[in-house]
């Protein structure tokens, strides 16, 4: 393993093309599909918006087909909030997030999510890891092409799922007080996944918002 690898309970990170590579990735959906064996159905896979994003969660799309998983639904770039929220809303048995959190464009990770959203508990992290490091050497579990995958596209839906329920814990008394303000706001999502989330949050509350470096990468 490279030396810029760092692999916890939190996620797994490392400076793509050195640490991070899609044969890792592949080895670590194996690996969950492994450890969930028989329970991963349906799985819903997102992430940033890293120059290397895109390519990883192909490989994470293409690892959850070969190990027989029935429907994935690909939610492209959004933020891992609602990723994790799109778990629950789908009824899906589990996902993955493409991401390396707070760290430089040149990194990129992912974390493992369980069936209610949240991150699969310490214990599972911990045998996962492991799991990894045994078939370090080999190519992996065995695995199995899945002829009836089905690979589903819903950013849209999911981010309005995700709008929806912050709507909700506002409440209804606090969406109208503050669609009364007539607030006005500079938005910087810093070419983030969160772009597409806030503007229909800022339109649903009626604030005047301007953004800038809402292009994402």
């Amino acid at each position: 393993m490279a030396d810029d690898l760092v692999e916890s309970f939190s996620g797994i990170r490392g400076i793509y093309g050195s640490g991070i590579t899609e044969d890792l990735l592949k080895r670590y959906v194996f690996c969950y599909c492994e450890l969930f064996k028989g329970k991963l159905k349906t799985v819903v896979v997102g992430g940033d918006t890293r120059p290397s994003t895109n390519a990883l969660k192909k490989a994470a799309i293409a690892a959850f087909s070969a190990c027989g998983v029935k429907k994935i639904i690909d939610l492209g770039s959004v933020p891992v909030q609602v990723c994790e929220y799109a778990v629950l809303k789908f009824k899906a048995d589990g996902g993955i997030y493409i991401t390396a959190s707070h760290n430089e464009p040149e990194f990129n990770g992912w974390k493992i999510l369980k069936s209610d959203g949240a991150l699969i508990y310490a214990s599972q992290s911990e045998r996962l890891i492991e799991m990894v490091h045994k078939y370090a050497g080999d190519s992996g579990p065995a695995k199995k092409t899945s002829r009836t995958v089905s690979v589903i596209k819903k950013k849209n839906e999911a981010i309005n799922y995700y709008v929806g329920y912050v709507l909700r814990r506002l409440g209804k008394k606090s969406v109208e007080e503050i669609g009364k303000a007539r607030l006005r706001v500079l938005a910087d999502p810093n070419g983030g996944s969160s772009a597409d989330v806030l503007k229909k949050i800022f339109a649903s509350l009626k604030v005047k918002a301007t953004f800038v470096n809402d292009k994402p990468g």
